[in-house]
């Protein structure tokens, strides 16, 4: 392994012209990706030579940061810190020469496995997708070049499935076939406006994936955790009072050792969630409610059992409906068993930040003459979303809209006017 680590070092001190640089410091991290695929990376930090001593882990300008598949040899990201090179990275004129040069790198072809989802001054990002239908999760690509056109940034992050991981079908689903699911979407919701400190009452589209048949759904906002058990129960339980929850740090990075990635050991949160488990996890969270919300019997609702960097994740999240644009939402990381709840993260800082915003006007509008203002500002758009249990892709309709109402003056606005988009 030591000799593959070296052989890599030699390499990407060639291709990306390293000569003036100094291999400061390595890390070596796994990943899991789809299919239930471990891949381990090796990231090296090259440091410009005469760039002098730095504070605790920090890195000067110009270091160049890159990752590389220990097992497959492909660079995974590269980095110059502050968008300075001292290197002698490619020069990209053009988004021909950037496409062209992401196909080399990569192995994909444009159109085929990746589309241009947005350009922003000298920022390019690609996304996944299968023959020109984006896919989700989604593979990511981001290219960046500084003034002088030179590469200074660049990760491929994900999967970017072949036509063989996608289940063959023509997208046949169409907005007039879903009215009753298009209102059920729409939602009123009181949303935070940070420059004026007051809230602003808005009907807006929640996105969802709708199945090619339209008779099945599932939510935009899902994680791409390989092993999740759906729970949705509300929790009830009595206080105690006389016991205090013990918190114990974890450590949810992902770093190895050389004899780990040597024997390319599967990530830990690759391991099943089994029944048992879950019964765990649910008794544990239940004993955690009691001791740190003893007062909020029936307000949580256990939604979920996942895994993150080895631990197991409990998903919680606030039982009463409201209009809140931030709903409060609760994560509790518990043991690889399940037995004993470590730590938890709660995102109530929300509520402490717009705790003195003005109240939202009060709505006008119904929901119909709302829905009416923005029928045709609503899309339907194909996605291949992959199910992990079936280790396929299956063709979903994306219902999504770019634009909300005002709920009290019926003003229709892009979402990302009021920080929604």
């Amino acid at each position: 392994m030591k000799q593959k680590l070296e052989a890599i070092e030699e390499r990407m001190k060639r291709k990306f012209g390293l000569e003036d640089y100094t291999l400061e410091r390595t890390h070596l991290h796994r990943e899991v990706e789809a299919f239930e695929q471990t891949h381990y990376v090796y990231n090296m930090e090259w440091f410009p030579e005469g760039s002098g001593p730095v504070e605790d882990d920090l890195n000067p300008e110009g270091t160049a940061s890159i990752d590389v598949d220990v097992h497959t040899g492909e660079v995974r990201s590269l980095i110059f810190v502050s968008g300075v090179s001292k290197a002698k990275t490619p020069t990209l004129p053009n988004e021909q020469d950037v496409i062209h040069w992401v196909e080399q790198e990569t192995g994909l072809t444009h159109r085929e496995h990746f589309f241009l989802k947005s350009k922003q001054d000298r920022t390019y990002m690609f996304y996944s997708a299968v023959n020109g239908i984006p896919t989700n999760p989604s593979g990511i690509i981001s290219v960046e070049v500084n003034d002088e056109d030179e590469l200074v940034f660049f990760t491929i992050h994900g999967y970017f499935p072949e036509v063989h991981d996608v289940q063959d079908e023509s997208f046949s689903l169409s907005l007039e076939d879903i009215p009753d699911l298009i209102k059920d979407q729409l939602m009123l919701v009181n949303v935070p406006l940070m420059e004026t400190k007051r809230f602003e009452s808005v009907y807006a589209l929640e996105e969802i994936y709708i199945t090619n048949d339209g008779k099945k759904t599932r939510p935009f906002h899902f994680t791409d955790s390989v092993h999740l058990v759906p729970i949705g129960e509300t929790m009830t339980y009595e206080p105690r009072v006389d016991e205090r929850f013990q918190e114990e740090k974890i450590d949810l990075s992902d770093e190895v050792t050389v004899e780990q990635a040597e024997k390319r050991e599967p990530h830990p949160d690759l391991i099943p969630i089994s029944e048992e488990m879950v019964e765990n996890t649910r008794d544990a969270v239940h004993r955690f409610l009691q001791v740190v919300y003893p007062v909020d019997s029936g307000e949580w609702i256990l939604q979920s059992v996942e895994r993150q960097s080895g631990y197991l994740l409990a998903r919680l999240e606030i039982a009463k409906k409201t209009n809140d644009f931030y709903k409060r939402k609760l994560n509790v990381f518990l043991n690889e068993n399940g037995t004993r709840a470590l730590t938890y993260i709660e995102n109530d800082f929300f509520k402490e930040m717009t705790a003195d915003f003005e109240k939202a006007e009060a709505a006008t509008l119904t929901k119909q003459e709302a829905l009416n203002l923005l029928n045709d500002k609503i899309t339907l758009t194909p996605v291949y979303v992959l199910d992990h249990a079936k280790k396929q892709y299956t063709l979903y309709g994306m219902l999504d809209c770019n634009y909300g109402v005002d709920a009290h003056t019926g003003e229709v606005k892009p979402l990302s006017e009021v920080g929604v988009g």
